[in-house]
């Protein structure tokens, strides 16, 4: 991954497969990420083109993450 590109050698029925979707409903998802400008995926390589923009459309919020306090309480010793 270099950025917020990287790699993925998929196909849409792999990706529909792997979560449980249909083809159609990935190649639909897909095509309004792309219209929404938020993606860029071909021959292989996925860029995230407003990273804040699919996080708001997939809802994510990385607070859970605890990026800010890396390593503190990870430890199963403390």
């Amino acid at each position: 991954m270099s950025g917020n590109r990287c790699d993925i050698p998929l196909t849409q029925t792999d990706l529909a497969e792997a979560t449980g979707m249909t083809p159609v409903h990935v190649n639909r998802m897909i095509q309004d990420l792309r219209a929404r400008g938020l993606i860029r995926w071909k021959g292989g390589e996925f860029e995230a083109l407003d990273l804040d923009g699919l996080c708001d459309v997939a809802m994510f919020n990385p607070s859970y993450l605890h990026l800010d306090r890396e390593g503190r309480g990870l430890d199963a010793q403390d």
